[in-house]
């Protein structure tokens, strides 16, 4: 009875907060750069690039959030979920997905 009591301890969802400033911050913008752009001349038209930190902060929220449930769904856990908090990610997962997390 006990390694099943101890089974089901251990199967049950964990849930962590992750503070994930540093990988959802924008780049500092350098206004006084030289321009140049190396993309215009390999790819021969103009790259559309996201200016403001609101926009540059969701998009890597949601770029993170689908690494996470890649990983999930890779381990066939399907129950995992992912929240935001501020700048704080919080996973609902297994114990191996945390540990993969980290």
């Amino acid at each position: 009875m006990t390694p099943l009591i101890l089974t089901l301890a251990l199967a049950n969802p964990i849930t962590r907060f992750y503070d994930v400033t540093d990988l959802i911050s924008p780049p500092p913008q350098f206004i006084n750069a030289p321009r140049f752009s190396v993309s215009l001349g390999l790819a021969g038209s103009i790259p559309v690039v996201a200016n403001d930190a609101e926009v540059i902060r969701w998009s890597n929220k949601k770029r993170l959030e689908d690494i996470i449930m890649e990983m999930a769904y890779s381990m066939d856990e399907y129950d995992t979920a992912v929240r935001w908090w501020g700048n704080s990610m919080i996973v609902t997962g297994s114990r191996e997905l945390h540990r993969s997390i980290r």
